[in-house]
């Protein structure tokens, strides 16, 4: 199809590309990469060297328009770059000056290649030569789309950033890129905003809209454990209620942060349980921080209370102080790492967490069967993957919140958690 229109195998996969790239991200205009050999000279196809470029091409879909006008609007972007591939990267880069950002490509988040050189060892004389696997430790991109001819067939392979896709995902992409290179060859002149592929609809889960903090009651069936000191529900329940007045009287409420920067212990998940009920988001700061980080922190995130010490909340009433919260107002803001600059606070909603604890509740704990379980918490509460925990209680099960002196010692973890049966 693509020779019948006078275009070449890689601009044809080019633009199937760049559809389905505008599918899936809803954007029409974006930069897409590719790489070049450089060896568009004669004198230089037998030199033995690398001179490789990278080129930035740039997609303008319309899906309303037919395969073969995208075709024929990819195939001059794409000569216009290639006439221009003697230009380094680094020069292109340096003259478009974008924001740098050191987790980012500088000028697109995806690649797509046509790998068409012979994959036989070159016959170098005087030479012995050999084929190195060099294993792929990372992705160069977000995402890279890498096209091959052998034997007859059409190969494709997807490098893919972990951090941001699952297998799954990748592989769904995969059979919309091939329903999508088989509609279009069979009629490229239909218009693209037909679907490219069927697919059964997935069954919607319900999600009840009832915060995490309201599920957890009062029982005498043990709640929170942490080394010697063990709490029921009832007594978790009591403590954070009368603490949730507490917060409630110095400001806390919905819309509001209150940072918590307790130690390990049960006390702390009484005090996040408490802001919860008092209708603000909890801040978890590790008190191990350097002052330096911790007062970043602070000030990025603003909280209308710090605690450092569990105040004492004895005189205030033991029930629930009933402050409503809204799917949509934040449960906790956890800050990233600062790996590529500043830490930045992301915000998790009451309603997120909500749907986390259905899909954990269909997905791990009903096939588990009835019964209660003991969950080990290793993880700090400044660590995303740490909320499990909280799902456990709402739940009706046990938190074994692993004291610092078993977490840091393997061997102490493995005897902690065959004593207690804890599920780590």
């Amino acid at each position: 199809m693509g020779r019948r229109r006078g275009s070449t195998l890689f601009t044809t996969l080019l633009t199937a590309c760049q559809v389905l790239f505008a599918r899936y991200s809803g954007q029409s205009d974006f930069t897409i990469g590719t790489v070049v050999a450089g060896r568009d000279r004669p004198e230089l196809d037998r030199v033995v060297g690398f001179f490789a470029n990278t080129l930035v091409l740039r997609a303008s879909v319309d899906d309303a328009a037919p395969f073969t006008d995208l075709l024929a609007r990819a195939q001059r972007t794409a000569l216009d770059a290639f006439a221009h591939q003697d230009v380094p990267f680094e020069r292109v880069v340096d003259a478009v000056a974008p924001v740098r950002d050191a987790s980012r490509n500088p000028l697109f988040d995806v690649m797509v290649l046509l790998q068409n050189t012979p994959d036989e060892v070159p016959d170098l004389a005087g030479l012995a030569v050999t084929e190195e696997p060099v294993p792929v430790a990372t992705s160069t991109c977000d995402l890279t789309i890498e096209f091959q001819e052998a034997d007859g067939a059409l190969h494709a392979g997807v490098e893919y950033n972990p951090d941001l896709f699952d297998a799954d995902t990748i592989a769904r992409m995969a059979d919309h890129l091939t329903a999508l290179l088989d509609a279009v060859a069979e009629d490229p002149d239909r218009p693209l905003a037909l679907p490219v592929a069927q697919e059964e609809p997935r069954p919607l889960r319900a999600v009840p809209p009832i915060p995490l903090h309201q599920r957890v009651r009062a029982s005498d069936d043990v709640a929170v454990v942490c080394g010697e000191d063990r709490r029921t529900y009832t007594d978790l329940v009591s403590a954070a209620n009368r603490l949730a007045h507490l917060l409630v009287e110095r400001g806390a409420g919905p819309e509001r942060l209150v940072a918590v920067a307790l130690p390990r212990s049960a006390d702390q998940v009484v005090a996040i349980l408490a802001v919860l009920k008092a209708g603000a988001a909890f801040l978890p700061l590790d008190p191990a921080l350097p002052a330096e980080r911790r007062e970043a922190l602070i000030a990025d995130a603003d909280p209308v209370l710090v605690l450092d010490v569990l105040p004492d909340a004895s005189a205030y009433p033991g029930t629930d102080p009933g402050v409503a919260v809204d799917p949509h107002h934040p449960a906790y803001v956890i800050h990233t790492s600062g790996s590529t600059g500043t830490p930045k606070g992301v915000v998790v909603e009451h309603g997120n967490l909500a749907a986390l604890l259905a899909h954990q509740e269909a997905e791990f704990l009903a096939p588990l069967g009835p019964g209660r379980l003991r969950y080990g918490q290793t993880a700090l509460f400044t660590f995303d993957a740490a909320v499990e925990g909280l799902l456990f209680l709402a739940t009706g099960h046990e938190l074994h919140v692993i004291p610092d002196d078993v977490r840091m010692d393997p061997h102490a973890l493995v005897a902690h958690a065959a004593g207690s049966t804890c599920s780590t």
